[in-house]
This record gives C-alpha cells, sequence and structure tokens, in this order.
C-alpha cells in the first residue's frame, strides 16, 4: 500500500516555496551560538515566517536532536476532541517527514481523537524547519484546546512512551502565538498605538510567560483563553506538562516580540520562543 502525504496547504506568504529558498533562509538563520541542544520541550509562535520565522527557529534549535518530535498546535476550544493528523507522512519543500507510526498508535491506545483535516498553520509552519534540523526526523501531528484534563492526559501518555521506551527520545513542540490585539481581532480594550502595545508586552503577555516560566501549565490554560493572550494556549500547556513529567526544572526565554515591532499597525499579535530542559 503506498503511503498517504500530506500535502502542503498554505500559501507562499507563510514560508518560501522552493527548497533552495528554504535552505537559503534557514541558513542564513544558522548564526545563534547553542553550546549544546538539550531543550526536552519548546514553545514556539507560528504567523508566517517575515513574522516570526526566525524566533521559532532558534528556539526548535535548542531541541535534543531527537528521533521524534511531537509538534502540538491548536486554534481549538477547550470543547473540541484531541486533533491527530492521520497521513503516513508529510510534505515539505526540503522533502518528506515520516510519521512515527509507533507513538501515534500508543497516543491512539489511550486517547480518544479525530482526523485533522483542516488547513491550518499552527502544525505545518514548523515542518520545514525540523526537517532542516533533522533530516531523519519522525514527527506526530497534533492539536488540542485548552482542557486541562486533556491536555495532561496527552503529555503524561507522551511521557510514558518516552521513560518507559529504552532509547525513545521525544521532544514535543508546543505551537501558539500570543495576544492578537486591534480591531481585526475585535480586541481594542486599552485604545490603539503605542499604549496598547506598551499594554499588551507589559501586561497581558507578560502574565502568560510568567506562567510558561514557571512551568505552570494550569496557568497556562487558565490565562491564555481569559486574556486572550494565547490562541493555541492548549499546545502551550502541552509543551510545559510534558517538560514537568520528563523532568524539565529550567524554563529559558529565548525571545519576545510583536509584529508591531515588525511592521507598526493598529492589530497585532505577539510572539515568543521558550525552552524547558533540565538543569
Amino acid at each position: 500500500m503506498s503511503e498517504i502525504i500530506r500535502r502542503r496547504k498554505l500559501s507562499a506568504g507563510w514560508y518560501p516555496e522552493t527548497e533552495e529558498a528554504i535552505e537559503q533562509v534557514l541558513h542564513d538563520w544558522c548564526c545563534r551560538d547553542i553550546e549544546k541542544p538539550r531543550s526536552r520541550a519548546v514553545v514556539v509562535p507560528h504567523a508566517g515566517w517575515p513574522f516570526s520565522g526566525r524566533l521559532a527557529f532558534d528556539t526548535l534549535s535548542t531541541l535534543e536532536r531527537s528521533k521524534t518530535v511531537v509538534v502540538v498546535g491548536g486554534h481549538l476550544s477547550a470543547q473540541s476532541p484531541l486533533i491527530m493528523a492521520s497521513e503516513d507522512a508529510y510534505e515539505t519543500p526540503l522533502g518528506i517527514v515520516e510519521t512515527d507510526h509507533q507513538l501515534r498508535d500508543y497516543i491512539t491506545q489511550n486517547l480518544e481523537s479525530v482526523p485533522d483535516t483542516d488547513s491550518e498553520n499552527s502544525v505545518e509552519i514548523i515542518m520545514p524547519m525540523l526537517r532542516y534540523l533533522n533530516p531523519e526526523v519522525r514527527v506526530v501531528w497534533l492539536r488540542v484546546g485548552p482542557n486541562s484534563d486533556l491536555v495532561h492526559r496527552l503529555a503524561n501518555t507522551i511521557a510514558e512512551a518516552a521513560l518507559h521506551e529504552d532509547g525513545y527520545d521525544i521532544a514535543v513542540v508546543g505551537s501558539t502565538d500570543l495576544t492578537h490585539y486591534g480591531p481585526a481581532f475585535g480586541f481594542t480594550d486599552h485604545g490603539l498605538g503605542d499604549d496598547a502595545h506598551a499594554w499588551v508586552r507589559e501586561s497581558n503577555d507578560a502574565t502568560i510567560l510568567e506562567k510558561l516560566a514557571q512551568l505552570d501549565a494550569h496557568g497556562v490554560i487558565e490565562c491564555g483563553p481569559r486574556d486572550r493572550s494565547a490562541c493555541s494556549a492548549g499546545a502551550a500547556a502541552v509543551a510545559v506538562a510534558y517538560a514537568c513529567a520528563v523532568g524539565c526544572d529550567d524554563a529559558e526565554l529565548i525571545g519576545y516580540h510583536t509584529s508591531y515591532d515588525c511592521r507598526p499597525a493598529d492589530s497585532f499579535v505577539g510572539y515568543a520562543g521558550i525552552t524547558y530542559r533540565r538543569r
């Protein structure tokens, strides 16, 4: 039986279309000095590469060279089920990324899920970067809402697979942007312009960044939807909960900025990259 491959669904405005263009961009970004990649989990942004690609790549570059990466996206409500891509592999301009069938099957044996049939950026935008960093990587593609019970069950299931299988190294990527502020998002409680931008940076995004830094998965799930400070709080919380389950006790903020910093506008989005590892 031939492989079922999930084809690219995002346009070139999200990330380059050709292998040559992808390699050029990522080669140019490969300058951050990382002593030894040893993160077990990360939280990354998922906007188009011109806005947050460099930050996502810098953060992903800290991951241990794991055989398998679980990429968790979102854009779901707390009532949504676990959503999982059912394909055997994923298309990127750099080549195919294979699914880790063993881990995906283990997850489906323990948790109910439905197939991911949407054209959706929170996972796809990450795939070419993972392929560039490790051409042999295998991936499990998931999306989850800010549901505390489901988040922790998923994180613990992945951790069980990582801890119980000798040599089965798994990293988790939680994909979320932060506050979506302005008329385009129906969120103008603090006005427009520089004052609104300062409030997002210094208050709204700062609150959820504190929860992420404290490895507080419940706090992320609570304040993300409440404060409208994360479009995919469940995804970030899975990364945090997994990090805790495998013994991580150190969080590092790799970077933070907003689309307003790149291109000032009344509507803008916050982005952060955070890593989790053992001290």
